[in-house]
């Protein structure tokens, strides 16, 4: 690692990152280096030094790993992010509605793995709440709240792996700022957001802005955030009919990838779909086949 603190630090510094490396199998890039130098290169020595030993005895999922892990891979997301593959997922969520309807099993379990702050997270359940209003399964009433037929059940969860991360995403409040997470969202999805003002939230913010949105409540509702490590198996009382996963295997090796990706169609129903990031390709393709949407990939498990 090239670097200006020295040898010593140098040294210590490299360890985490083979730790990194062997533990987590996150592929080494000039954008992690300058991420763990960054971490490290106002600390002195010694306390360097101590923070490596310690790393070296606890497991991974330690609270100061999965902390190293958020500062390392905490990614800037928004809402509506890449309008081209919302599109896409948008009409993936509109077949699942279809053939919910068609199979009389009126129930939606859509998945963000590696859902960071929520923004993705909230951006399927507001496309879902849409999907349904738009198919007349859902109506607005007198207050103009989205009110959806009794008989369906919907959930759209979100996994990350930081603790920090899920605590924000389900605090779910949003500055108003120019490059912050309604940068790319377009003015039609504006009424699925309240708008407060700092002092109408009940906890510290640490935003500096003094208008704040957050999602309606009954977005909020269908949602829910759970820490989870994608190298482990996922554990779910029902199979997800669409998951989404953008954000995290550009961190990985190559057997990583594979392990996760495995993890995430093992998840998915017979037929369900599952999107990955637009640089993302299929390692194992064995039990999925790929399908495009307006030259965008995704792909339906066999």
């Amino acid at each position: 690692m090239n670097s200006s603190f020295g040898d010593a630090k140098d040294i210590e510094v490299e360890k985490v990152y083979s730790m990194l490396e062997t533990r987590f199998g996150f592929t080494r890039t000039s954008l992690m280096e300058r991420k763990l130098k960054g971490i490290f290169q106002d600390l002195p020595y010694e306390e360097v030094r101590r923070t490596v030993d310690t790393l070296k005895e606890i497991p991974t999922y330690h609270p100061d790993w999965l902390k190293l892990i958020n500062q390392l891979t905490l990614h800037e997301t928004y809402f509506f992010r890449d309008p081209a593959q919302i599109d896409t997922i948008n009409s993936l969520i509109k077949k699942l509605v279809d053939k919910a309807v068609q199979t009389n099993q009126l129930s939606l379990n859509i998945c963000s793995a590696a859902c960071s702050t929520g923004e993705e997270v909230y951006t399927l359940a507001i496309l879902t709440l849409n999907a349904l209003l738009e198919a007349g399964y859902a109506s607005l009433d007198i207050g103009g709240k989205i009110v959806v037929a009794p008989e369906w059940k919907l959930q759209v969860v979100g996994f990350d792996i930081s603790s920090i991360a899920i605590g924000k995403a389900k605090r779910a409040i949003y500055p108003v700022v120019s490059l912050g997470a309604f940068r790319d969202m377009a003015p039609k999805w504006e009424h699925w957001f309240e708008t407060l003002k700092r002092t109408e939230i009940d906890f510290d913010c640490e935003y500096g802005s003094e208008f704040l949105k957050r999602p309606k409540p009954e977005v909020m509702a269908i949602t829910k955030f759970e820490q989870h490590n994608l190298l482990n198996n996922i554990v779910y009382p029902a199979a997800f009919n669409l998951i989404v996963c953008r954000n995290v295997l550009i961190y990985f090796d190559q057997e990583r990838k594979k392990q996760i990706q495995g993890n995430l169609i093992n998840a998915i129903s017979p037929k369900g779909y599952l999107v990955m990031g637009s640089v993302d390709t299929m390692i194992d393709s064995s039990k999925v086949e790929l399908h495009s949407n307006a030259g965008l990939s995704y792909y339906i498990k066999k």
